[in-house]
This record gives structure tokens, C-alpha cells and sequence, in this order.
């Protein structure tokens, strides 16, 4: 068991997903017991970027004061552990392809796993590619999802192109309501609401999964489509609240459901 020792892990405390890996890289040993420790900007080292170390996990070197950043950071950590996996974190191709990925996620966090935000709240910069990168996949991924399981709902033949539509008419819909309610929070909100449609997509799967071993019956799938529709209701009011933006979202959010649904109902007499 080969442990990383006298480096400390700067994490965000207020997110899910660092205080997840960064946890288990102590759990297993692969940082010392105390080598992690929550991100504080008044209580960082000073060689520490600040920015920086809010916009990707920064990992310093106690012994030599050392700091890597995101990436690198894990890759430090997990070729320390596994010495097999050097040459693949040395090629071009991979470490490009991870680095994406790792900001894709990073630059969305605050979006995808939203908390209470604190005074020591480790709040990544604005990135408007990333965020933008977030939305269409989101929306393109609820699409895909939503197709294949109207096709099991009790409503009008659907195509990829009409739940992509109905999709980006939300998106569109709830962006101009958040911009004259709430402006300061437009790409806050939506990526918050596109999370929630995500959610809610991916809620759809194993019903799915299941219907393709075994038939399941319309009324089923009904069923747990307003199970869903229900859960992702309470989600968008909890990241509202989280965000201290207008009730009024959660409103026109049921609104725009109610109006799709109604035209869906009405086209298929």
C-alpha cells in the first residue's frame, strides 16, 4: 500500500463529488490520514493560487511546498498508487482528453451538486464554453432519453426532434423569466434546471432497462413518469431555494410542463 506522504489536498467542502474522492483517497490509503484538508481562503498556504485552486483541486507538497493543480493533481495521487499507469498519464492524447473532462465537470459543479453556500464556499470562475458544453449535452442526452420512453406513454407518436424541441422551448422559456426576475443568476438557474431534466432522464432509464427483459404495460410507465415528473418538482424547488432566486421559477416551470402536456393530450383526440 504505497501512500502519498506529506502532501495535503485542498478540497471544496460545499461539493459532493470532491468531498466523495477526496475522502476515499484517504479511506484507502492513498493520502495520509490528515492529507486532506477543506478549502479556506483565508487559511491556504501561501503559495497556493487561490483562483486557481477554486477552479481546479490543488495538491501540495508539505516537504517542498510544491502545489500541482486538477488534474495533475490526481494523476500525482493515483501514479504514486498504481506506478503501472505512468505512461498512459504521459500521453498527449489521454492527459488532453481527461483535462477536458475534468474541467467540463469542475467549471459545472456548483450546477450539477449545488449546496448552501458558505463564507469559505470554493467557487469555481464562470466559464461560458464549459457552461454552454453543459447545457447542450444535458439537453441533448434528456432528448435522447425522453424519445425512447414516449414511445411507451400513452401519447401521439413522438420523434427525437419534438422532445429536443420541447426541451430547448424550456430552456428558452424558463432563461427569459429568470432574466427579468433574477438576471445576476440566468446561467446559474439553467444549469441548475438542465441538471434536474438530466436527472430526471437518467430516473427514466430503469424502467427501461427492465422493460427489456420483461414487457411492462402503458399504465406502468405512466405511473412512474409522474413518479419522476414529481421527484424532479421538489428538486427544482430545493436548487430555487439554494440559489435565494424567485418562487416564481418553480411556478413557470409547472406552467411550461402543464402547457406541454395539455398539447400532447389535445393532439392525440
Amino acid at each position: 500500500m504505497k501512500t502519498l506522504h506529506n502532501h495535503v489536498i485542498l478540497y471544496d467542502a460545499d461539493c459532493p463529488m470532491c468531498n466523495l474522492y477526496t475522502k476515499a483517497f484517504v479511506k484507502t490509503g492513498m493520502l495520509d490520514t490528515n492529507g486532506r484538508i477543506p478549502f479556506s481562503p483565508t487559511e491556504l498556504p501561501p503559495q497556493v493560487d487561490v483562483k486557481r485552486a477554486c477552479d481546479e483541486i490543488a495538491l501540495v507538497n508539505c516537504a517542498t511546498h510544491e502545489v500541482t493543480y486538477g488534474i495533475d493533481s490526481l494523476f500525482k495521487i493515483l501514479a504514486h498508487r498504481f506506478t503501472f499507469l505512468n505512461p498512459l498519464f504521459k500521453l498527449s492524447i489521454f492527459r488532453t482528453t481527461l483535462s477536458q473532462l475534468y474541467a467540463f465537470i469542475s467549471f459545472n459543479r456548483k450546477v450539477i451538486a449545488p449546496a448552501t453556500q458558505t463564507e469559505s464556499s470554493c467557487t469555481p470562475s464562470f466559464n461560458f464554453s464549459y457552461r454552454i458544453a453543459y447545457l447542450i449535452f444535458s439537453w441533448v442526452l434528456t432528448s435522447l432519453i425522453l424519445t425512447s420512453f414516449a414511445t411507451h406513454l400513452p401519447i401521439p407518436a413522438t420523434s427525437f426532434g419534438r422532445e429536443f424541441l420541447i426541451c430547448g422551448g424550456q430552456l428558452l422559456f424558463q432563461g427569459s423569466v429568470v432574466w427579468f426576475t433574477n438576471r445576476n443568476r440566468v446561467f446559474d438557474y439553467i444549469g441548475n434546471m438542465m441538471t434536474v431534466s438530466l436527472i430526471g432522464g437518467l430516473l427514466l432509464l430503469p424502467m427501461l432497462a427492465i422493460h427489456s427483459l420483461q414487457a411492462i404495460p402503458s399504465f406502468a410507465f405512466l405511473v412512474w413518469f409522474a413518479i419522476v415528473v414529481t421527484l424532479m418538482l421538489f428538486m427544482h424547488m430545493h436548487r430555487v431555494k439554494l440559489l435565494q432566486a424567485s418562487g416564481w421559477l418553480t411556478l413557470t416551470w409547472i406552467g411550461y410542463e402543464l402547457v406541454v402536456a395539455a398539447h400532447l393530450l389535445l393532439s392525440r383526440t
